[in-house]
């Protein structure tokens, strides 16, 4: 008997564990999308995404 109430401890310390190792986190994030219709990505991306990305600066 003892043995099994060791073994329902330490099932029940495992499953509070896990909770504690995994806490849930927020990360900042930021999305811009730019399209450019019936262009190619290379285009998109020197003549939408470059000057939109240059023109924010982040301290």
């Amino acid at each position: 008997m003892i043995v099994l109430a060791i073994i329902a401890m330490g099932v029940i310390s495992v499953r509070n564990l896990a909770i504690d190792l995994f806490p849930e986190i927020d990360l900042p994030i930021a999305v811009v999308a730019t399209s450019y219709p019936d262009a190619a990505p290379q285009e998109v991306e020197s003549l939408v995404s470059k000057p939109l990305e240059g023109g924010f600066k982040l301290d």
